[in-house]
This record gives C-alpha cells, sequence and structure tokens, in this order.
C-alpha cells in the first residue's frame, strides 16, 4: 500500500500474528484493507491468520473465512508486488473452498509453495519466516525424535531461522 496508515495496521497485524494473538492480527488487517481496499496483502494477512499455527489447528468456520479472504487477495493481486503476488499464490495452496477434516494434503502443498517462495526471494526474511512456520505447522512442537534426532525437515527450517536472526536478531517472527 501507498497509504501510511494502511501500512501501519498492516505492520501491526504482522508484528500480532507472530505473537500468536491472531484475532487482533485479523483486525488489524481488516482496518488496513478498510483504509485502502486494493490493499491484496491485507487480505493475505487476513486469510494468513485464519489458518493453523503451531498452537492451534483450524476449524471449519476459520476454514470458510480464510478461504474468502485470500478470494479477496487474489481479486486485488494486479495491485500486489511481485513478492507480496509470491506470497498470496503460496497461500491459495493451504485452503479449500469447503474445509477438508483432514489438513494434510494442504498444509504440506503450503509447505512447499512457501518453500519455494524462500528460495526465490532468499534475502527476504518474512519469506524465510513463513517457511518455516510452514514447516513447523506439519508436525507442531515435533521437530526432534525421542533419541534428539532431527525430523528431516528439521534441518531446513532451522537454517531459515538462524538465517533471520543473524540478519535480524529482532525480526518478531
Amino acid at each position: 500500500t501507498t497509504n501510511s496508515l494502511a501500512q501501519q495496521y498492516f505492520d501491526q497485524g504482522l508484528r500480532l500474528m507472530w505473537g500468536f494473538n491472531h484475532a487482533e492480527a485479523i483486525r488489524a488487517y481488516d482496518q488496513a484493507a478498510k483504509i485502502d481496499p486494493q490493499c491484496a496483502i491485507c487480505y493475505w494477512g487476513i486469510a494468513f491468520s485464519y489458518g493453523p499455527n503451531i498452537n492451534a489447528p483450524m476449524d471449519s468456520a476459520s476454514g470458510v473465512a480464510a478461504w474468502n479472504a485470500i478470494q479477496a487477495a487474489i481479486e486485488r493481486k494486479p495491485h500486489a508486488s511481485e513478492r507480496e503476488a509470491a506470497f498470496i499464490d503460496a497461500l491459495t495452496t493451504r485452503y479449500a473452498a469447503v474445509p477438508p477434516v483432514q489438513r494434510a494434503a494442504l498444509d504440506s502443498a503450503y509447505s512447499r509453495a512457501m518453500n519455494e517462495v524462500a528460495d526465490r526471494f532468499p534475502d527476504d526474511q518474512e519469506a524465510a519466516t513463513l517457511a518455516a512456520d510452514a514447516i513447523m505447522n506439519l508436525s507442531p512442537w515435533n521437530y526432534w525424535t525421542p533419541e534428539g534426532e532431527q525430523r528431516p525437515e528439521t534441518p531446513r527450517l532451522i537454517s531459515l531461522l538462524e538465517k533471520v536472526i543473524a540478519e535480524n536478531p529482532n525480526h518478531p517472527g
């Protein structure tokens, strides 16, 4: 967005999202979208915040809301930057018009798509953090075997997050 107030609300939504306050993140993104109705990435934020996270699964009502929000983002994608469009495209793989009971296929598709975005934009801290988050959501709080060995995706998520920390130790994600 070129609207500074919408940008402030978007940034607030991102910080709230990383702080696991998804309801307030949605309110902030929604306010940003009201200020700038063409802000595609604002609707991406709403859709992302309705999704599952390592602390909570996704219910069907959130699935419907996420689907509607990502559709709004898609409609506004011509107003998005190349990177924002990539975030939107990746998130489209996470949701379905009718939310399935078993989300594993959607969550795996999103993880693959978001990791491709991180590879495409290797200097983007948000892309790296979102890719790591997507990996973590495939097996919440289960990144090591009982023997202390890393699970197959653990090295990738550690690598992504350590790079972000090295570049920006205060990154909220």
